[in-house]
């Protein structure tokens, strides 16, 4: 049988600086579920009212009973890193104590992929892996179904998916791509932490724009609650 790793770590261009020492969230309690939740469309229009499209927390762990085996799955991370134009893709494992664990001696499997491709912006780690069916690619022409692949593969490999990357700016975005994060937050929705950094700077990016569409305080929950479920 195969053994599904608790985290699985995917760095894509350059791994990702680790917070400063000392680094903590906003001060107080924070609704994380309301932040989540904000339109991300403040336009007038009758249809940006509309309800969206919902989906359950569960649908990670749902949809990634489309691979029967970890060997498919690995397939579309290797596309994924060929995509990106990486000329090479480690693969290494490591265990670590589980803070979950009962026991000082209860250990969790750590997976850690990393290329050397073309990083992501905020808004590509977005679209390409907490959205569904989003793709910019223009050819389509194999008839291929794109916009599924990280979504279906990643939470065959593991429970937990921290993703790191950095753009060709330099800034710095990690997110986490989990059902069972969802599912320990109490929420219905499924909710994924993602944070950019400002480049070459140790703070969050504040403010929207095309390549880096979230809010300051969507940013600033994703990391108070990466930190906690990282600790």
């Amino acid at each position: 049988s195969v053994v599904r790793p608790h985290v699985i770590m995917q760095a894509a261009s350059h791994p990702l600086a680790a917070p400063p020492g000392g680094a903590a969230g906003p001060s107080g309690v924070m609704d994380v579920t309301a932040v989540f939740a904000e339109s991300d469309d403040e336009d007038d229009h009758p249809a940006a009212r509309l309800p969206t499209f919902q989906v359950n927390h569960t649908f990670l762990e749902d949809n990634a009973q489309t691979h029967t085996s970890a060997m498919s799955a690995f397939g579309d991370v290797f596309d994924n890193a060929r995509e990106s134009k990486a000329r090479s893709l480690r693969i290494s494992s490591a265990s670590r104590p589980s803070r979950r664990g009962k026991s000082a001696r209860c250990l969790q499997s750590v997976l850690v992929l990393s290329d050397d491709g073309r990083g992501m912006s905020e808004r590509e780690v977005r679209e390409g892996l907490m959205s569904i069916g989003y793709t910019r690619k223009t050819d389509l022409s194999s008839g291929r179904h794109y916009g599924f692949g990280a979504k279906t593969a990643l939470p065959r490999l593991a429970d937990y998916a921290l993703v790191f990357t950095r753009d060709r700016s330099g800034r710095r975005t990690v997110g986490l791509l989990s059902s069972s994060f969802s599912r320990a937050i109490d929420a219905d929705q499924l909710r994924l932490p993602l944070c950019t950094w400002e480049a070459g700077r140790d703070a969050l990016l504040t403010g929207a724009s095309e390549e880096a569409p979230l809010r300051t305080r969507q940013r600033e929950a994703s990391l108070q609650m990466l930190l906690e479920e990282c600790e």
